[in-house]
This record gives structure tokens, C-alpha cells and sequence, in this order.
């Protein structure tokens, strides 16, 4: 935008300019202050380090007078509501169907959004990483997070029999391939009225389906509705496959 073709032009009128970009935009004080880090180290690499963290630590005060004054917005995140997921769930069945008569091949992108909306899994996790092994026995999906980390999740009984039926009739290695899943997943939410068009905002949306149906029930257990809404997130994180006190966490996917 700024007319740089190579990173060694870049210069800190470059860095401000980006900063102002994305103080612009919102976000979180914390992904800030990485950004201005992250800046600093690509700096010294091209010898620039001591203009860039000079200028670093302007934009850091910049940032704490914003968040200080109540300025510095956070990110817009997005989102689809559940009667939206429900009709790209319908019409994904319908493709699936559609694809099977044409190719004689099953297709199961309907089921990677049903995975996602019961287990709030990422589409890496509901798609390639997704296998018959998965699928360990009484309901209960083994789920490669990141980092490699496996933790274990309840699903509904239908949706795993049908899990099961579609590895079968199959013989498939993985549930769907990751890219294509998500073309037709962002063309089928376009398709039906939706605008938020990638896979995490579903995922966010059946967080947020998790964490009223746990403080609904932390409430009826006699909980104080401060030590319900608490325990609600807390629950709802570690279910994400994170540290159950990760609060920026459950900023970003709570707003709490």
C-alpha cells in the first residue's frame, strides 16, 4: 500500500502507519503490544532496531492511554446465529446428497458442522485430523488439538452412529479434506443469508450455546449466578481444548 516492493525498505514511518492501521481496527491491548514487539525483532534484522523499539515504545504508551480512556475497542468477532448454522447445516446435507448421486461417493461436510457445532472443534480437528480412530466408543470422540494435544469429548449418540455409518460406506481415511470443506461451508452460509463466512465463527457460536446451557445448570445446582457464569466459562474453555482460567480466551470466544 505504501508503495515498499522489498522488507529491507520498510522504515518506522512504515511501522507507524501499520499500527495506526490496526489501532484502527481494534483489538485487544495484548495482540497489540505483540504486534509492536514482533515489528521490533523484523526491524533488527534489517539493522533497524534502535528507530523501531524507539518508536515501539511510543506506540505502547499510545496503547495504554486507549485502553485507559476506554478508546481501544475490542476486535469485531465474527459470528453466525443459530437459525443461520442451522440452514447451512441443511443445505451442506443436501450437497452431500447431491455429490453422492453424482459421484456414487459419500461426502460428509454436513457432519464436519454438526462435529463442530456438538464439540466446538476446530475445522482442522473435525476434517483431516478426524478419523476413524476418532471414534473411541460410547459416544466419545478422541480430538488432536493443537500442539498435538488429544483430549477426549461427549458426542450425541445419533451423531456418532452416523459417524461411524459414514466411515463404513466410505472407507475414507479422513472425515473431509480441510480446504474444500471450507469453500463449501463459506459458500453454503453466503447461500443462506449468512455473512460471517469461516468455520470459527460456528465454532464460537456452539461455544456460546455451551456456556448458557452450563450456567443454566450450575444455576439450578444452587450456584450464585457470579459462581455460575464462572464456572460456565471456565467449563467452556477447557471444553475449546485450553487452560480452564485462559481469560483472554474467553474473551474472544465468550466475550466474558
Amino acid at each position: 500500500e505504501r508503495g515498499k516492493m522489498r522488507n529491507d525498505q520498510i522504515d518506522k514511518k512504515d511501522f507507524r502507519a501499520y499500527m495506526e492501521h490496526r489501532l484502527a481496527r481494534g483489538g485487544a491491548a495484548s495482540e497489540l503490544n505483540k504486534i509492536r514487539a514482533a515489528i521490533v525483532k523484523f526491524g533488527a534484522l534489517y539493522g533497524k532496531y534502535e528507530s523501531f523499539h524507539a518508536l515501539s515504545k511510543k506506540m505502547g504508551v499510545k496503547i495504554r492511554e486507549l485502553k485507559a480512556a476506554g478508546q481501544l475497542r475490542g476486535p469485531a468477532r465474527p459470528h453466525v446465529t443459530p437459525e443461520v448454522r442451522q440452514a447451512v447445516i441443511d443445505r451442506l446435507a443436501k450437497l452431500d446428497a447431491l455429490w453422492e448421486t453424482k459421484t456414487g461417493q459419500p461426502r460428509a461436510y454436513e457432519l464436519v458442522v454438526r462435529l463442530q457445532k456438538e464439540a466446538s472443534l476446530r475445522a482442522i480437528e473435525a476434517t483431516q485430523r478426524f478419523t476413524r480412530e476418532s471414534l473411541v466408543g460410547d459416544g466419545l470422540i478422541s480430538v488432536v488439538g493443537k500442539g498435538g494435544k488429544v483430549r477426549t469429548v461427549a458426542i450425541s449418540r445419533d451423531l456418532y452412529a452416523r459417524l461411524e455409518q459414514h466411515f463404513t460406506r466410505s472407507g475414507a481415511e479422513m472425515l473431509a479434506p480441510g480446504r474444500a470443506y471450507l469453500l463449501s461451508l463459506r459458500r453454503a452460509t453466503l447461500a443462506v443469508g449468512g455473512r460471517s463466512t469461516g468455520s470459527h465463527a460456528h465454532r464460537r457460536t456452539s461455544a456460546t450455546d455451551m456456556k448458557n446451557e452450563a450456567y443454566r445448570k450450575y444455576l439450578k445446582a444452587g450456584h450464585t449466578p457470579e459462581e455460575a457464569r464462572r464456572l460456565a466459562v471456565q467449563d467452556t474453555v477447557e471444553h475449546l481444548g485450553h487452560s480452564r482460567n485462559r481469560r483472554d480466551l474467553a474473551a474472544a470466544y465468550l466475550s466474558a
